[in-house]
């Protein structure tokens, strides 16, 4: 669930595996992959929060980090025009509070034998 801290709104992992249509491990495996990058060549990393006894945290990306995240993918081609332009819109759209991730997600499809 996206929240606002401090006047900036913030989305978790499965916030921005939705805006991309896919499942949370894809954003936890483009990130290990080194995916998302900045023009620049930086990376984008999450801010981490460790909720109290536990021992690992949540990521947590602000909308500047979304946007990046999807130029990033969009500039090495991991996704359709299609795709790029209707996060964008999800993503304008959420900060304006005016749509919010549905639980569902697109999956891949299964690669199916051919006879």
């Amino acid at each position: 669930m996206a929240t606002e801290t401090e006047k900036e709104r913030v989305f978790y992992t499965s916030d921005v595996a939705k805006l991309f249509g896919k499942k949370t491990v894809w954003v936890y495996y483009a990130e290990r992959a080194g995916h998302f990058k900045r023009a620049d060549g930086s990376l984008i990393v999450p801010r981490r929060t460790i909720p109290p006894h536990t021992t690992s945290g949540y990521r947590e990306y602000t909308s500047a980090d979304v946007k990046e995240m999807l130029d990033a993918v969009w500039r090495r081609g991991n996704i359709t025009k299609e795709v790029y332009l209707t996060g964008l819109t999800k993503l304008a759209e959420m900060e304006s509070g005016l749509f919010e991730p549905e639980d569902e997600t697109e999956d891949e499809p299964e690669e199916q034998e051919v006879s």
